[in-house]
């Protein structure tokens, strides 16, 4: 077994403004870690370093510029780690994801070595995502772990944000078919946060993964199969999101939201959950676990058990017991794992309950009395043993896993189904990650019922309280739409756009917002509404709600250039965090300019379709983040309320979560949601598109393209999304993205017609579409220069910064 790591750390700037105090440290201490535990021999270490005092190490290193972290890349692509079968990338410095402040650099996030002294003229220095994973991805070794400890938009001068998402992994470029290796990628935090650095030389994020790979706290897993403890990479990414929140919380109480960091993970090809470092029970230490149990008569006759459930053996078994009389608390010293707590006392209902004890915990219990014995009280046991799961939201994703951690259901609303008696682990997954989690215990012949509570909002108070005055429940927003778990203000708005299109009596509630309806639209027009909000208390530093909304500007262009549309937004009477802007349109490509207060000046490309109205929903969301929601509606005359949604009116809600997740950087959960999205697409074009990108991605193009009938004779094509696409919305741009990536023998004649159309609408068409021109022996197209020098790396929709004049 061959293992290698390459390990850079910068402290030492070019620009000796931009040095930190703890990266070189971090690296070090990684180091020590890939050395030891992670079984790299030491002439398989590749360490690049910048400190600011020469002895920050004994270990021969090299500068972390950039041509040394080039040149150590070409080393395995010139076959350094032949046959080896595991990699550790290791990056601790600056990293950048904003293009308005890096005009001109590289179309994506990056790292900075050393040698970058400015950003706008050292830029061919950057080394860009693209440089790192896609040329790692075909070489060995066959398994890579990549952790980027870096902020990526640390504060420059005259830096302001683009309106448009920072949240949400990098989608790295594609790789040649048949990759070798497999990708796992750690981020230290989210694209346009600031990373925390402790000033005594170790980084939080840091100090999470490492205290993880050495199997300290929730990152090691209990293995029944393996007989030892496990750091998987899951929940070595559990643990770390969870930690630094944590510790930066705690560390900055007053203006954490500043540092706020969500550490986001990427998974390339290969297994879903790899070992990183396995553990024996003698090489973890127990966990303190205090049981207070009330009242204090129980705990006179009462006793507590600690039970595990042993899958060999297939029977629960008591591990500890504290005998009557019970002290307050009581205390076991458990190793860590999967338990259940049982108490019982004498005049009273016994209890149990699972837990995961990783960590030092409290459990405070009160003991209900029973309930007086009568003749007519009988209790049938049930043949089978099984898990109840109900939540709130129909369409939040419901994951159960196994003690081993092995995927058993993931699937979309409440669940039931027979299981073998243990313990299991319930997780309520929504497009931001992992929200709720519950340990459920499974008894022989029993059902256990397992309730999952929706997160709260994600909308500030202020906006909660006016909308509780106009009669819309946040959680429950309209009369058929269904609870939503964890909504957003973009989310209300996006629900509010809808109702205001059709005078159907199921959305009434939404009708109290007060975006009007479109009128007086020919049948050969089509046009546009644009709603901006204000989801927390402020937009921006220094910007405040009435500020940004009476001083935000809109221009909209056409093809050639031409102002179709230009002017301010008009505040909603009864909602005063948000604004709208609606006007007609001709159908073909356009560009809407959004100039709002705090926010750097955002172009982006949007289409006009015949009989529909385009509809974009951007709104500066608590803690910082800016969402931006788009669709196709179709106007509501002549067309009828479509079947669609007269049969499910919750698959409004549908649309807009797979729109989440996709901006998330995350897969569409499954198939049958993806199947929804290829018929919703009537409903709205751009939900084909959504699917067929989800699709084409994960190598399932069938789908997308269709099968061939079966039976004698000639085998003509079944109706595919693919054909659909090209003749009902052939004005979409995307249409023709999608047409090439499935037909690649007519690559160029499709990628021509989207040019024809306009700039495709989501920002992974513009980039296939870009590298596909920039590869020919030919001038880039004019329609793609502007875009490529400014455009949003992890935004879902094709969006860029521009400056007035296309200077800099």
């Amino acid at each position: 077994m061959s293992r290698f790591a390459v390990v850079i750390g910068i402290d030492a700037y070019a620009n000796p403004a931009w040095n930190l105090t703890a990266a070189v440290s971090d690296a070090l201490r990684f180091t020590e870690w890939a050395l030891g535990p992670g079984g790299v021999a030491f002439e398989n270490l590749r360490l690049l370093l910048s400190p600011t005092q020469a002895n920050a190490t004994h270990l021969p290193y090299k500068e972390a510029t950039s041509r040394h972290i080039v040149e150590t890349i070409q080393e395995f692509q010139e076959g350094l780690a032949q046959g080896a079968d595991r990699l550790y990338f290791y990056f601790a410095g600056h990293g950048l994801s904003a293009p308005d402040v890096s005009y001109g650099g590289p179309l994506e996030p990056v790292m900075i070595p050393a040698d970058v002294e400015s950003i706008r003229m050292d830029s061919r220095l950057l080394i860009g995502f693209s440089d790192v994973f896609p040329p790692f991805a075909n070489v060995d070794p066959a398994e890579q772990f990549f952790f980027i400890d870096a902020c990526r938009d640390f504060e420059l001068e005259d830096f302001k944000p683009a309106v448009g998402r920072s949240v949400g992994p990098w989608i790295p470029g594609r790789t040649e078919p048949g990759s070798r290796s497999a990708q796992y990628i750690l981020y230290a935090t989210s694209p346009g946060h600031s990373a925390y650095e402790e000033t005594r030389g170790r980084g939080v994020f840091a100090t999470a993964l490492l205290d993880g790979l050495k199997g300290k706290g929730p990152a090691i897993v209990w293995s029944q199969a393996n007989t030892c403890y496990e750091v998987r990479f899951s929940s070595l990414v559990a643990c770390v999101k969870s930690r630094v929140q944590q510790e930066v919380e705690r560390r900055r109480p007053r203006d954490w939201q500043r540092y706020v960091q969500i550490p986001q993970q990427q998974i390339q090809g290969g297994a879903e959950d790899p070992v990183l470092v396995a553990f024996s029970g003698e090489e973890v230490s127990r966990v303190p676990i205090r049981v207070r149990v009330r009242p204090s008569a129980a705990r006179q006759s009462g006793e507590i058990q600690a039970l595990q459930y042993f899958q060999g053996r297939q029977r629960f078994e008591v591990i500890d017991r504290v005998p009557p009389p019970v002290p307050l608390p009581c205390q076991f010293q458990l190793l860590p794992g999967d338990y259940s707590l049982f108490a019982q006392a004498e005049g009273y209902k016994p209890r149990r309950e699972a837990f995961s004890f990783y960590e030092p915990q409290e459990v405070d219990w009160k003991l209900e009395p029973a309930a007086a014995p009568t003749s007519e009280q009988t209790v049938e046991p049930k043949p089978w043993s099984r898990l109840v799961i109900f939540v709130q939201d129909e369409n939040a994703i419901v994951v159960i896993r196994d003690a081993d951690r092995r995927l058993i259901w993931s699937g979309p609303g409440s669940w039931h189904q027979a299981l073998p008696p243990g313990v299991y682990q319930v997780q309520l997954v929504l497009p931001e990650g992992t929200v709720r989690q519950k340990t459920a215990e499974v008894l022989p012949d029993q059902t256990t019922i397992v309730s999952m509570d929706s997160p709260p909002p994600q909308i500030g108070s202020h906006q909660i309280r006016m909308l509780d005055e106009l009669g819309i429940s946040v959680t429950h927003p309209s009369e058929h739409l269904g609870d939503v778990a964890k909504p957003t203000l973009a989310s209300l708005l996006s629900f509010a756009a809808f109702a205001a299109l059709w005078p159907w009596e199921g959305f009434e509630r939404l009708r109290n917002l007060g975006i009007q309806r479109f009128e007086g639209i020919p049948e050969s027009g089509s046009g546009c509404l644009v709603l901006i909000g204000v989801g927390g208390d402020r937009p921006a530093p220094g910007v405040s709600t009435a500020q940004f909304l009476s001083e935000g500007q809109l221009v909209a262009r056409g093809y050639q250039g031409q102002v179709m549309d230009q002017g301010g937004f008009a505040v909603l009477p009864e909602f005063s965090v948000a604004g709208q802007r609606r006007f007609q349109i001709q159908p073909g490509p356009l560009t809407l300019e959004l100039d709002l207060p705090g926010f750097a000046p955002t172009r982006y490309a949007l289409v006009g379709l015949l009989g529909r109205i385009t509809v974009l929903v951007a709104v500066a969301e608590e803690g910082g983040e800016f969402a931006v929601q788009q669709y196709l509606l179709p106007l509501p005359q002549p067309t009828p309320v479509p079947e669609y949604l007269l049969e499910m009116p919750s698959n409004i809600r549908r649309l807009e979560i797979a729109q989440r997740y996709y901006a998330n950087g995350q897969q569409i959960p499954n198939y049958q949601d993806l199947d929804i999205l290829l018929y919703g697409k009537w409903l709205d074009p751009l939900l084909g598109c959504l699917a067929g990108y989800s699709l084409i991605r994960t190598g399932n193009q069938q789908r997308y393209i269709g099968h061939p009938l079966p039976g004698p004779g000639p085998n003509y094509p079944e109706p595919s999304a693919l054909r659909n696409m090209l003749r009902f919305f052939s004005g979409l741009p995307d249409s023709h993205i999608l047409a090439g990536l499935c037909e690649p023998e007519r690559r160029g004649e499709h990628y021509a017609h989207a040019l024809e159309q306009g700039l495709p609408v989501f920002a992974e068409g513009f980039r296939i579409l870009y590298e596909w021109y920039a590869q020919q022996d030919a001038e880039l197209p004019p329609l793609l220069v502007e875009p490529g020098k400014g455009l949003l790396p992890v935004s879902p929709w094709t969006a860029w910064v521009f400056h007035e004049g296309g200077g800099e």
